[in-house]
């Protein structure tokens, strides 16, 4: 079986906010410093899910696949110490778009190039934006059955079969491969790496496609409509009271509240 697993850097969603800023040209929020960025969590969980394919399924070739601008491969490194097979990286300015359609479109088309794909894997959604799109209009652009939201995702006889999360229980659903699955929390946190695994992550490097090398043209829906986002920096200023006594400062500080329009 051949698997892509499809992988998103993103800003680490535990820092805080004064650890973010607001890049004005591309039009998003950055992380303030770099080394910032994790792998997407859902994603993690998606590889994981390939991962408990291989070992029930022998022969099974797993690929990493990732979009953007510059991807940093310092950050995908640590899931080349699982038994991951290959890691694929496309790197263009067309990736770094916030239109969904354009991502599902790059991705589709490498899944295309690739050839022999049975199925492809991704989390049920990034956590930067949310949107939850691209991997549903992935399939729709490969023209595949898209079984979304998995706990559980297996094979059975010629078959993929997926265990749906509902609010109140779950689904099973099947389909004939290729696929595309969506694949969310409940699955379980992906494995840790052995020391061996580690060790050879340090020396494995990325195919690298440009986007141009995809033969398509990539364009941002030109209905989009753009929000200029307009940051005002918090100002803030400490006076601080001094006195002798407690009404001596009580008074200072009604003169200053009085002074400031407060009171």
């Amino acid at each position: 079986m051949n698997i892509v697993v499809c992988i998103k850097v993103v800003i680490d969603p535990l820092l805080s906010s004064t650890d973010l800023m607001i890049d004005p040209v591309r039009s998003r929020i950055v992380a303030r410093e770099s080394g910032q960025q994790v792998v997407n969590g859902f994603d993690e969980q998606a590889l994981e899910a390939a991962l408990r394919l291989k070992d029930n399924i022998p022969g099974t070739v797993i690929t990493l696949m990732s979009v953007g601008k510059q991807v940093p491969w310092d950050v995908l490194r640590k899931l080349m110490a699982l038994d991951v097979d290959n890691a694929l990286v496309i790197d263009g300015s067309a990736g770094d778009s916030h239109d969904p359609r354009v991502i599902a479109a790059i991705l589709a088309a490498a899944v295309q190039r690739l050839e022999g794909v049975d199925l492809v894997i991704c989390g049920r959604q990034a956590s930067d934006w949310d949107n939850a799109q691209v991997p549903i209009r992935l399939a729709g652009n490969l023209g595949w059955p898209c079984l979304t939201l998995a706990r559980e995702v297996k094979m059975v006889g010629k078959e993929i079969q997926v265990r749906r999360v509902l609010l109140d229980g779950w689904q099973d659903m099947s389909a004939k491969p290729p696929a595309v699955i969506t694949v969310t929390s409940e699955l379980g946190e992906l494995r840790y790496p052995t020391m061996k695994g580690r060790l050879a992550a340090m020396k494995r490097q990325p195919n690298v496609w440009s986007i141009s090398d995809l033969g398509n043209e990539f364009v941002e829906a030109t209905e989009l409509v753009e929000i200029q986002m307009i940051h005002h920096p918090k100002e803030s200023n400490c006076h601080f009271i001094d006195g002798e006594s407690g009404q001596s400062k009580g008074e200072q500080l009604a003169a200053v509240l009085m002074s400031s329009g407060l009171i």
